[in-house]
């Protein structure tokens, strides 16, 4: 028998509105795993646009600095994570 996750998505994915928004439900599903809990307490991702910018807003400034650093890494992890590079860079902006 077929786990709700997939019953939902099987419905979901028939729905346009959902197949358009469908990357950045998953990038923020798997935002907290990929970057850790004290990284995703100050920092969100917001829009994923469709030249494969990914919009990450912060509450304090010193969080995008050290995001800047960490860009490579969150990128290649998140792309991982989704199992496809859809990810090209972060933009980042305070909240």
């Amino acid at each position: 028998m077929k786990n709700l996750k997939a019953i939902l998505n099987n419905i979901l994915d028939s729905n346009p509105y959902y197949k358009g928004h469908k990357v950045e439900l998953q990038i923020l599903e798997k935002w907290p795993e990929t970057v850790g809990a004290r990284i995703a307490q100050h920092c969100t991702p917001e829009r994923f646009t469709d030249d494969g910018t990914l919009i990450v807003s912060s509450n304090n400034s010193a969080w995008l600095h050290q995001l800047k650093y960490l860009e490579p890494q969150i990128v290649t992890k998140l792309n991982k994570a989704l199992g496809e590079d859809r990810i090209k860079q972060l933009r980042f902006r305070l909240r």
